[in-house]
């Protein structure tokens, strides 16, 4: 009781990554990280719980979240929890982007929200 589990960034424009795809009717998530104490039970459903009364908050259509293409098992761990792989892309040098995101290539996920368009 207390104790912090995880972490997790929200955006509500992201031009940079998801480019002409961006429309403002999202929420993005990034960055989502548990302690390394703490096994993950139910973090992600609280994560996406709290976007998606946010979403609901702002009358956005959906979440998106992106993530290396690389990591099989994540994207797998998002399709599960409803989001659809919308596309990829390719990021050779960005600036305004940390290191990390540097020469990767990434996969675009979203959800959309019941009684919204779909992806």
């Amino acid at each position: 009781v207390g104790a912090l589990v995880g972490v997790f960034t929200a955006a509500y424009d992201d031009r940079v990554i998801w480019g002409e795809r961006e429309r403002g009717e999202h929420v993005y998530l990034h960055r989502i990280g548990r302690a390394a104490g703490y096994p993950g039970r139910g973090l992600l459903r609280a994560v996406l719980g709290w976007a998606w009364a946010k979403c609901e908050a702002m009358h956005r259509t959906g979440l998106r979240i992106d993530t290396w293409s690389s990591n099989e098992a994540l994207v797998a761990l998002y399709v599960r929890h409803g989001f659809q792989v919308v596309g990829e892309r390719i990021i050779d040098r960005e600036p305004r982007l940390p290191a990390h995101y540097q020469a990767i290539r990434l996969t675009l996920l979203e959800a959309s929200r019941p009684g919204s368009a779909s992806p």
